[in-house]
């Protein structure tokens, strides 16, 4: 692995040497060296072609990779986002069962409350009952 990045940064290196040294050398070729014009024509695009080809090759290979990764690292989000939102449905249908069955609890704790007090009243009744129920039998004695 690399090696093979070294290898492409050789290869890197050599063209960009080339495309910023070829154009400069057929600017002096054409001043000192007098060449006929269209071959000074042909040799500047030529040169702007290799230029663009170049520079859409790297172009493409970097960028290639981020946007690989940039897709790998979406999909992720995508997976999380998800979860998330799976997540969230639990908590809310979680908290409303909750407040259902808080709900349910204060009702019978409500409903206790009622019978301790109708349960007392009984107790009270029974237990005057009682006591006047003794006081006839014992003056009846």
């Amino acid at each position: 692995m690399k090696l093979q990045k070294n290898l492409w940064m050789r290869i890197f290196e050599f063209f960009l040497f080339f495309l910023i040294c070829f154009p400069l050398a057929v600017q002096v070729a054409e001043i000192f060296i007098h060449i006929q014009k269209p071959v000074i024509e042909y040799l500047k695009i030529v040169t702007l072609f290799l230029a663009v080809a170049f520079f859409t090759v790297f172009y493409i290979l970097r960028y290639g990779s981020i946007l690989k990764r940039y897709r790998v690292f979406e999909k992720k989000q995508k997976v999380i986002i998800k979860k998330l939102k799976e997540e969230k449905d639990s908590i809310e249908k979680n908290y409303i069962d909750s407040i259902r069955l808080n709900k349910e609890m204060t009702n019978i704790v409500k409903r206790l409350i009622e019978t301790e007090r109708d349960l007392r009243e009984k107790n009270e009744w029974f237990k005057n009952f009682l006591s006047s129920r003794l006081r006839l039998l014992v003056f009846r004695m």
